[in-house]
């Protein structure tokens, strides 16, 4: 299954925004596992509401979750 990369994961949600107002992942996380850290980690993007930013964190391969999400790159 093809994923979606982190620069691909900035535009997504950048167009988004500007399409509807709304960001996406206020409750989960991408994981952006079209891109990997030379250590393997993942790149994981989610919108805080509180503090109002994009944030990028990197994942263990193996971490799982009710919160992480992956997106199919299309």
């Amino acid at each position: 299954i093809p994923q979606i990369t982190l620069i691909e994961r900035l535009l997504l949600g950048l167009a988004h925004f500007l399409t509807t107002g709304h960001h996406l992942d206020q409750d989960n996380v991408t994981l952006c596992a079209g891109s990997r850290y030379s250590g393997g980690d993942v790149p994981g993007v989610f919108w805080d509401r509180d503090g109002r930013r994009v944030y990028v964190s990197w994942q263990d391969p193996g971490d799982c979750g009710g919160g992480l999400r992956s997106r199919k790159a299309v």
